[in-house]
């Protein structure tokens, strides 16, 4: 089975979120390692951090499940390999919904910034 999920994010909505509730805001659905990704030399790019947060979107949309009590923001990691971005699932979320792979694209235009997420399952 295939599945597809897109988001589709205003790049400042994520920056006005951020300069407003700081780094709690980011905490909320970025990982220590995620956190780093984002960050250069104590700035954050803003960007980077939509482009986080549109995939784990696009991801539950993907799973056909909100994010709560099922999956969690922190259930869903981003990571980079090369100049790639990738997503993957906690070992209890790739179970629960039977994930074999995963296939994410960012592209972004000005404030705009599109995240599709493939979903390959039994």
């Amino acid at each position: 089975m295939f599945e597809v999920g897109i988001d589709l994010i205003h790049i400042s909505r994520i920056k006005d979120a951020s300069l407003k509730y700081g780094e709690h805001f980011l905490r909320r659905f970025l990982n220590e390692d995620e956190l780093k990704l984002v960050t250069l030399e104590s700035n954050i790019n803003y960007q980077k951090v939509a482009g986080v947060w549109a995939l784990k979107e696009a991801c539950a949309k993907a799973l056909k499940t909100g994010i709560g009590r099922e999956l969690s923001f922190h259930d869903m990691v981003y990571f980079k390999t090369s100049s790639a971005p990738n997503l993957t699932l906690s070992p209890r979320a790739l179970e629960k919904f039977k994930v074999k792979k995963i296939s994410v694209s960012l592209s972004h235009d000005k404030d705009l910034l599109i995240a599709i997420c493939n979903i390959f399952k039994d």
